[in-house]
C-alpha cells in the first residue's frame, strides 16, 4: 500500500525474501551450513552473468546510475571535475562485483540470524558450532585462485573481476569461522576476536583480504583440525 503498487511490492519480495527462504529451505533439508553458504555464492556468481549478459557493459550500465551523484558533488563543489571522473570510472567498474558480494553477505546475514534465534530456542549455542565448523570445499578455493589470476591479467570491469569478491566474501567467512574455532577452543583470548571486527570494520580492504586469506589457506591446511591435534598432544 505504501509503494502504491502491488508489482513494486512483489519485486521486493522476490528480490529480498526469495533467495534468503531459498537458503533456508536447503539448510533445514540439508542441515549443512557450508552446502547453504556456497548455494548463496553460486545465486551471486549466476546474479553476475546475468548482469554481464543482459546489460553488455556492466561498467557503463552503474557509470550512468553514478552520474547523478556524482553531477551533485560537483554542484556542491565537494569534487573537482577530473578526479570525480576518474574516482567514478573506477568505482562504475568494481561495482557489479562489490554489489553481488554485499547482496551475498546481505542474505547470510539474515539467514544467519534466523538460525540464530531459531537455535536459541531449540538447541541453545547450536549455531555457534556450526558456524565454527564452517569449512567450504576445495573446488572453490581452486576457483578462486583462478580467478584471481584471471583477473590480474583482464583487469577492472572483466568478468573474473565481477566474480572473484562473491568467492572472496565466501572465503572471508570461512576465515572468520576459524577464527571463533580459536577463541572457542581457548588458542586465542577473545579480545583478539573483539580487536578482528574493530580492524575489520576500520581497514575493511586489507582485512577482509586477510581473512580472506585465512579462509583459503584453511581449505586446504584445516588449521582447525591440525590446531586440535597438537593441544591434544601426542598418544
Amino acid at each position: 500500500m505504501a509503494l502504491g503498487s502491488p508489482w513494486l511490492a512483489l519485486g521486493i519480495l522476490l528480490v529480498f525474501w526469495a533467495p534468503i527462504w531459498t537458503l533456508a529451505v536447503v539448510l533445514r533439508a540439508s542441515r549443512s551450513l557450508a552446502l547453504t553458504v556456497q548455494l548463496a555464492g553460486l545465486l551471486g556468481l549466476i546474479l553476475v552473468l546475468a548482469l554481464h549478459v543482459s546489460v553488455g557493459d556492466p561498467a557503463a550500465y552503474w557509470s550512468q546510475l553514478l552520474d547523478p551523484l556524482r553531477q551533485t558533488l560537483l554542484a556542491d563543489g565537494l569534487m573537482q571535475a577530473d578526479a570525480s571522473q576518474s574516482l567514478f570510472d573506477e568505482v562504475a567498474r568494481r561495482m557489479t562485483g562489490l554489489f553481488t558480494a554485499a547482496l551475498v553477505l546481505q542474505l547470510l546475514a539474515s539467514l544467519f540470524i534466523a538460525r540464530w534465534w531459531q537455535a536459541a530456542l531449540y538447541h541453545p549455542g547450536g549455531f555457534g558450532e556450526e558456524f565454527r565448523a564452517l569449512r567450504l570445499a576445495p573446488g572453490l578455493g581452486a576457483a578462486t585462485l583462478i580467478l584471481a589470476i584471471w583477473s590480474s591479467v583482464a583487469g577492472a570491469g572483466s568478468l573474473a573481476t565481477d566474480l572473484l569478491p562473491v568467492l572472496g566474501m565466501l572465503l572471508i567467512l570461512q576465515g572468520l569461522a576459524v577464527v571463533h574455532w580459536l577463541v572457542q577452543a581457548q588458542t586465542l583470548r577473545r579480545g583478539w576476536l573483539v580487536a578482528l571486527y574493530v580492524l575489520l570494520v576500520l581497514f575493511m580492504p586489507q582485512m577482509g583480504l586477510f581473512i580472506a586469506g585465512v579462509g583459503l589457506v584453511d581449505i586446504w591446511a584445516d588449521i582447525r583440525a591440525r590446531v586440535a591435534q597438537r593441544a591434544s598432544g601426542p598418544r
